[in-house]
């Protein structure tokens, strides 16, 4: 037993084997603090009065952010307008750092509703170090605090330069330079950044490598190499230089991943260690993930370090390749005396590096990128080699100007050329955007995805793994990742089929306190009603869900009504969804949102159809049939609107799907009277979200139903109503509530 003890005892002073215990104990630790602080610690509502502002992040219409630290946590501070007051951003737009705010707000942890392809806004914050949200109407600066005076000093800094950048250059083009300098996006117009993400040009707006390289080029001008104290001043600059840089883009994933990475690669050079070029890449990685395990959820993060990996990877072979072609076409060798060839071969050698960085960098973001975004600019590709040239010496003159701006006519110069350049990149940005061709592609299976990774590191080390094999059987090795890339290609093939042609199904999907359904039948799509009381909460899911699922027009949209939760989607700033029909009933009241529905479709050219009792809409194999209400007849109630809601029976594949918008108790006693038979009902939507002025007892009992499903949020109205629940499940009816169970899907 004592030589066994002594045996594992010698082996643990293995340093490394001490060093990676050290490590996953660290990770671990820091995984099971980061899960409590931001699942469990703060509660949902909790009171919050006094917080320190760290930066401004958003101005907006409606509100302003902060990023705030609140119990040593940050949070993401919202303050509103006062209700029925005008909003003013300039009264809250000019906190600084260390600020010390007295207010009146409630933490807000935001939760997963469950809808296909939704994003985790949640998981979104907690991979920036974002506990949750806190909202209030009201902020009032009562002091300061101490802070870290480093940071202080940072973002006065950061300040100065945004005041210096605002004053020298329109507003459009300040925006523009500080996203592309150091990623400050608050003045970054939406249009100028609508043409950057349709042509795939993006990246220039995300701090990343590319805007420490040229930091660090402006450095290495300052200092001799050959001489060794200039040299150990240069690596010392660098780094305090790299330092301040990630401060003030606000320690980002991606310029984290970015200055680590190469404070790593300046000391090992420093030092004339040669450096495995995948090192300082995992290194950069593993500290990463210790300071903060969540930031694996950050898409950033994720494309930062794919793009690095596969530029790392591919870059040098896939250049080499090129460049063999492009002496081969202009017939050049390297003692070339002919000047037009020279000047033509390093004209385009500067072209094929950009297209070869571009290649090597879509060989491995590009899966990523449609899984999470489902789409991709075909087009993308010339916008780089037209707009990228452009752009560089946008970033070059940018980091002149973080240095030398305070230099009277230096910065005078540097600002004029600035301005010329930036109005020349939005010019050729927006006309890029007339020839920009952008696809859509539904969202991969996750298995797609590994499939695809996994071919692609069996490829990139294809001769090394071939050594492993015999001689003999080197052939059958190439052979079998042949037949992987063709399943591969066949499966993905047959995925893709399915979701585009074959899928058949109806969603009920969960928008808070509001109705939206959509069929899809033989590749046509019906929706039906499209609201909820969350402002945008009915657009976000319904774009996110057609992306997924690479659908791009609506055939028709029914209307069970005009009340906000039930038609709102339409009313969103920004939605451009085509849609062919809207089909409703006039309302019998006098209803504002009928106005600007009708003015919505009449500016889209949307048929506009006023329907009635009996009317029957046919598409394929697909009925819908209007029940309710007469248009000649008004079904009269406490609640007229609710209670001439239209009610659509669905009728598909020998199955019929019943929606009773808010449908109440009178509607109900309507329909019996008129002896409807509502018999094998597969699935109903109930009226008026579960509230005890619909679904009598009366109705029930004449209904053969087997699901039920029930769209509310307890928290804004109480709805569903305990009663209806339990009227409901005294009839055998499955029920399913959307706060609950998230959107759901039946097959049809």
């Amino acid at each position: 037993m004592f030589i066994q003890n002594y045996d594992i005892l010698r082996y643990m002073k293995n340093k490394k084997i001490v060093f990676l215990v050290i490590v996953v104990l660290l990770l671990f630790a820091r995984i099971g603090y980061y899960i409590y602080t931001f699942n469990f610690k703060y509660s949902e509502d909790e009171v919050v009065r006094e917080v320190m502002v760290v930066e401004l992040k958003k101005v907006a219409e409606e509100r302003i952010t902060y990023l705030v630290r609140y119990d040593k946590n940050n949070f993401l501070l919202n303050i509103y307008g006062s209700v029925g007051k005008e909003f003013k951003t300039n009264d809250y737009a000019n906190f600084k750092y260390a600020d010390k705010l007295k207010i009146n707000g409630k933490i807000t942890i935001p939760e997963l509703l469950h809808n296909p392809n939704e994003f985790n806004y949640k998981r979104y914050l907690n991979s920036n170090k974002i506990v949750g949200v806190i909202n209030t109407y009201r902020a009032e600066k009562v002091g300061e605090k101490y802070g870290n005076i480093f940071l202080k000093l940072i973002y006065n800094y950061k300040n100065l330069v945004n005041e210096k950048i605002v004053t020298s250059l329109p507003k459009e083009r300040a925006g523009l330079l500080t996203s592309m300098i150091y990623g400050d996006t608050t003045l970054l117009e939406e249009d100028i950044k609508n043409d950057l993400n349709i042509n795939g040009m993006s990246h220039i707006t995300a701090v990343s490598g590319a805007n420490i390289s040229y930091m660090l080029l402006v450095v290495s001008s300052l200092f001799n190499e050959e001489n060794k104290k200039e040299k150990k001043l240069k690596l010392m600059f660098s780094i305090v230089i790299i330092t301040i840089f990630c401060a003030i883009a606000s320690f980002s994933a991606s310029v984290l991943r970015a200055g680590i990475m190469n404070i790593v690669i300046l000391v090992f050079k420093y030092y004339n260690v040669r450096i495995n070029k995948y090192f300082a890449l995992i290194f950069s990685a593993l500290l990463l993930v210790t300071y903060n395990p969540y930031i694996i959820f950050n898409i950033s993060f994720i494309l930062s370090y794919l793009a690095v990996l596969s530029i790392i990877t591919f870059f040098s072979e896939i250049n080499s390749f090129f460049d063999v072609k492009l002496k081969n076409f202009l017939k050049y060798d390297y003692i070339e005396t002919n000047k037009l060839k020279v000047i033509l071969y390093n004209f385009f050698k500067c072209i094929n590096k950009i297209l070869s960085m571009y290649i090597s960098v879509q060989i491995l973001v590009l899966p990523v990128q449609i899984y999470y975004f489902n789409e991709i600019s075909v087009t993308s590709f010339l916008a780089n080699i037209v707009i990228y040239p452009l752009a560089s010496i946008v970033f070059f003159l940018g980091f002149l100007v973080l240095f030398l701006m305070f230099i009277p006519f230096v910065s005078t110069i540097l600002f004029s050329a600035l301005n010329l350049m930036i109005f020349l990149l939005i010019k050729l940005s927006t006309f890029c955007t007339k020839f920009a061709c952008i696809v859509n592609i539904p969202k991969p299976a996750f298995y797609i995805v590994i499939l695809y990774y996994i071919f692609f590191i069996a490829y990139r080390y294809r001769k090394k793994a071939i050594l492993y094999f015999k001689r003999e059987n080197v052939k059958k090795a190439k052979l079998l990742l042949s037949i992987f890339l063709s399943l591969y290609i066949f499966f993905v093939a047959l995925y893709y089929i399915n979701i585009l042609y074959l899928e058949n199904y109806v969603y009920y999907f969960n928008v808070g306190q509001g109705n939206m359904a959509f069929i899809r039948y033989q590749r046509k799509n019906i929706l039906i009603d499209c609201g909820s009381t969350t402002k945008n909460l009915a657009r976000n899911v319904l774009e996110a869900f057609l992306k997924q699922k690479g659908i791009s027009k609506i055939d028709v949209c029914f209307l069970t009504h005009f009340h906000n939760d039930h038609i709102n989607l339409l009313l969103s700033n920004g939605f451009d969804i085509p849609i062919e029909k809207i089909v409703y009933e006039e309302p019998k009241v006098a209803n504002e949102n009928y106005e600007k529905i009708k003015n919505f479709a009449k500016e889209k050219n949307i048929a506009f159809v006023n329907s009635n009792i009996g009317d029957s809409f046919k598409y394929k194999d697909i009925t819908l049939e209007i029940l309710a209400p007469d248009i000649n007849e008004v079904i009269v109630d406490k609640d007229i609107e609710n209670a001439n809601s239209q009610v659509i029976l669905v009728k598909v594949n020998g199955i019929y799907l019943l929606f009773m918008g808010d449908a109440t108790c009178k509607t109900e006693e309507y329909l019996l009277k008129r002896n409807i038979k509502l018999e094998n009902i597969k699935i109903m939507q109930v009226g008026h979200h579960g509230s005890i002025t619909s679904t009598s007892q009366e109705f029930i009992d004449s209904l053969k139903v087997e699901n039920a499903i029930i769209s509310s949020k307890k928290k804004v109205y109480g709805h569903p109503s305990k009663e209806i629940v339990d009227r409901l499940k005294s009839k055998g009816i499955k029920i399913y509530i959307t706060e609950n169970d998230g959107a759901i899907k039946f097959d049809i």
